[in-house]
C-alpha cells in the first residue's frame, strides 16, 4: 500500500506519549485544512464518552503499541479524519436524523438496514466530495479498503445489513466484481445501483444547504424503495409470518466468533497519565487569554467573552500579488533609508573624546579633534506591525461573487513577502466568534501564511485587546491595523480595547472595507479621523495599508 502521510508527519518519537502527541497534532492539521466546522480530533480515552458524538475519536488499538506510528497505519487514520471531517462540514448527522424521521418504513427489522445503507450512501457521497482534491480521495480509498476488509461477510450467503452495504460500496468505490452473489442480493443491490449516480452528482451543487437538502430527498426515496424490497425478501424466506430478521447466516456466525476472539484480547484506551501528557504537548500552541483580558478591563461589567488564541494549521493556497509586493517593498526601503539619515545626524564629530572617527584622522596633528560622540541613544525606528483581520461570516461573501476573505489573504501574503528581509516585525491575526468564544488565530508564523474559514459574529473589541496583549514588548513603535467590513456585535466594547492601547502607547488604526452607513457611523464614534480609513471595498485594502504606512512609518521619522 502506497503511503502518503510523510507530508503531514515531520516529527517522530519512539516515546509513546510524545509520538501520540505528534500524531494527534498532524491529524488536527489535516482537519484544519478541511475547515473550521470540523469536529475536534482525539485519541480514544482522551475524552468522556458523552463528548464522543461531538468529536472525531481515533482508536489507538490499530497502532499495536509500535512507535513511531507506521505510515500505512497513519494513512488510514488520516482517511478517518477526512471522512468524518467532510461529514461534519456536509451535515451528515443532520441529514441522517431528517431522513429517519421522514421515512415511511421503520421497524426493529428495518432499523439495522437503515443505519447500514444511509451510512453507505454518505460514504459514497463523501468519497465523491473528496475527489475535489485528488490526495483526499486516495486517503479515503485506503480507509474504506481497510474498513471493508474487517467486515467478515460472504456475499454467497443471504444478505445482512452490513453485507449489503459492503457490496454496494465494493461495486461503487472499490470497483469489485462479485461473481457469486446470493440471489437475495439482486433486488436490493439493483435499487441501490439505480441511485448511485444521483448521489455522486450532488457534489456538483455549489451551496452546502442545497447539497444537504438534495441528499435528504434522494435518501428518502432510496430508503422507501429499498425497505419495501427487504420486506419482500423476508416474506420469501418466512411466508405467512410477520417479517422478522433474516435467518442468522454463516456471515453473522463468523462475525460472532470474531467478536468472541476480540473479547479474549483485553483492550483499554489510553492511560490517563499518557492522555494528559499528550494533551499538554498538543495544546502548548493554544492559550486561553480570558483571565488576562479580565485583569486589564476597567469595567467589571464589560461582558468579557472567553478568548482563545491559537496558531493557524491550514496553509493558505493564495498567491502573492507581485505588484503589491513591489509597492510595499518600496515603502520599507524608504523607511530604511530615512532611518539611516536620522542615525547619521545623531553623531557629533570633531570632539576631544569618544569613538575614533576615521574620517578626521588627518586633523590629528593640528588639534587632536579626531573623535565622534553619539548625542543620544538612537530610538528604535522599526515597527511591530500587527494585522487583526475580521474573519466573521460576512467575510465569506455572497454566492457567485468575489470572496472578501480570499482577497484579504492575498494582501496578507503580499505584505509578508514584502516585509521579508527588513527589520520590522509582522504579525497577522484573524478573529471570529465560534461557539460563543472569541477565537484569535495567528495566521503568519514560520514564514508561512495560514488560512481560516470565516464564521460567526464580530467580537472586534475582544480581538483587538487580545492581540494587543500579545505584542512584543521590545519594540518601542507598535501599531495594530484592524481590518473589518462590519461593526462589532459581541464581546467587549471597542472602547475598552482603545483605552488599553492608549495606556500602552500602541497605535491603533482601523481600515473599513465596504462598510455600510451604519458601520461607518459606529466606527467614527470611537476612532479619530487620522486613525480611521474607509475603502470602497475589500479590493482597495492594499491601497489602504500603503496609505497608512506612508502616514506612519515615513512621516514620523524626524
Amino acid at each position: 500500500m502506497t503511503s502518503y502521510s510523510k507530508y503531514w508527519r515531520t516529527n517522530y518519537s519512539k516515546d509513546k506519549a510524545v509520538e501520540l502527541a505528534f500524531g494527534l497534532r498532524a491529524l488536527r492539521k489535516v482537519a484544519g485544512y478541511l475547515g473550521q466546522n470540523v469536529k475536534s480530533v482525539y485519541w480514544e480515552g482522551m475524552i468522556d464518552s458523552s463528548l464522543k458524538s461531538r468529536s472525531i475519536v481515533i482508536d489507538t488499538k490499530q497502532i499495536q503499541n509500535i512507535y513511531p506510528i507506521a505510515f500505512n497505519t497513519f494513512d488510514i487514520m488520516v482517511g478517518q479524519v477526512l471522512k468524518e471531517g467532510i461529514a461534519s462540514i456536509e451535515w451528515t448527522e443532520w441529514v441522517y436524523e431528517k431522513v429517519y424521521n421522514r421515512s415511511d418504513y421503520m421497524s426493529d427489522l428495518l432499523e439495522p438496514y437503515f443505519k447500514a445503507i444511509i451510512s453507505a450512501s454518505e460514504n459514497i457521497y463523501v468519497y465523491e466530495h473528496s475527489k475535489r482534491e485528488k490526495i483526499w480521495s486516495l486517503y479515503l480509498l485506503n480507509y474504506i479498503k481497510n474498513e471493508t476488509k474487517h467486515n467478515i461477510s460472504d456475499p454467497s450467503f443471504e444478505p445482512t445489513p452490513q453485507s449489503l452495504a459492503d457490496v454496494w460500496i465494493g461495486k461503487t468505490i472499490l470497483n469489485k466484481a462479485y461473481n457469486s452473489l446470493h440471489f437475495y442480493f439482486l433486488l436490493p443491490i439493483g435499487i441501490l445501483n439505480k441511485y448511485t449516480v444521483k448521489i455522486q452528482n450532488i457534489v456538483q451543487i455549489k451551496s452546502v444547504g442545497q447539497r444537504r437538502d438534495t441528499r435528504i430527498d434522494i435518501y428518502i426515496k432510496l430508503w422507501n424503495e429499498f425497505a419495501a424490497a427487504i420486506l419482500k425478501i423476508n416474506n420469501w424466506i418466512v411466508p405467512h409470518s410477520y417479517p422478522n430478521l433474516i435467518f442468522k447466516n454463516q456471515n453473522e456466525q463468523n462475525m460472532d466468533e470474531q467478536n468472541d476472539l476480540d473479547e479474549d484480547q483485553p483492550y483499554s484506551p489510553l492511560d490517563k497519565d499518557i492522555a494528559n501528557q499528550v494533551l499538554e504537548e498538543v495544546d502548548q500552541d493554544m492559550a486561553d487569554l480570558t483571565n488576562n483580558i479580565i485583569k486589564v478591563v476597567s469595567d467589571p461589567q464589560a461582558g468579557v467573552m472567553p478568548t482563545i488564541f491559537k496558531k493557524g494549521i491550514a496553509k493558505s493556497n493564495t498567491k502573492a500579488d507581485m505588484h503589491q509586493v513591489a509597492r510595499l517593498k518600496q515603502i520599507f526601503k524608504s523607511q530604511e533609508s530615512l532611518i539611516k539619515r536620522v542615525k547619521k545626524r545623531q553623531f557629533k564629530r570633531g570632539t576631544l573624546e569618544g569613538k575614533l572617527d576615521p574620517k578626521r584622522l588627518y586633523r590629528s596633528p593640528i588639534n587632536g579633534r579626531v573623535f565622534k560622540l553619539r548625542e543620544n541613544k538612537s530610538p528604535d525606528y522599526f515597527w511591530h506591525i500587527c494585522i487583526v483581520a475580521d474573519a466573521s461570516a460576512s467575510m465569506t461573501g455572497k454566492e457567485g461573487h468575489n470572496k472578501p476573505w480570499l482577497t484579504a489573504e492575498q494582501v496578507f501574503i503580499s505584505l509578508a513577502a514584502a516585509a521579508k528581509g527588513f527589520n520590522n516585525h509582522l504579525d497577522i491575526f484573524s478573529y471570529c466568534e465560534d461557539k460563543k468564544k472569541c477565537v484569535l488565530t495567528k495566521l503568519f508564523h514560520g514564514n508561512t501564511l495560514y488560512s481560516v474559514l470565516p464564521t460567526g459574529q464580530t467580537p472586534s473589541g475582544q480581538a483587538i485587546l487580545g492581540a494587543a496583549m500579545l505584542l512584543k514588548k521590545k519594540y518601542k513603535k507598535t501599531m495594530i491595523i484592524h481590518i473589518t467590513d462590519g461593526a462589532s456585535n459581541c464581546g467587549l466594547r471597542i472602547s475598552e480595547a482603545i483605552s488599553y492601547c492608549n495606556k500602552n502607547k500602541i497605535n491603533l488604526y482601523t481600515i473599513g472595507c465596504g462598510c455600510n452607513f451604519q458601520t461607518k457611523q459606529f466606527l467614527s464614534q470611537y476612532f479619530p479621523p487620522k486613525n480611521l480609513f474607509f475603502m470602497n471595498n475589500i479590493n482597495s485594502l492594499a491601497a489602504g495599508i500603503e496609505r497608512l504606512f506612508n502616514q506612519t512609518m515615513l512621516v514620523l521619522i524626524k
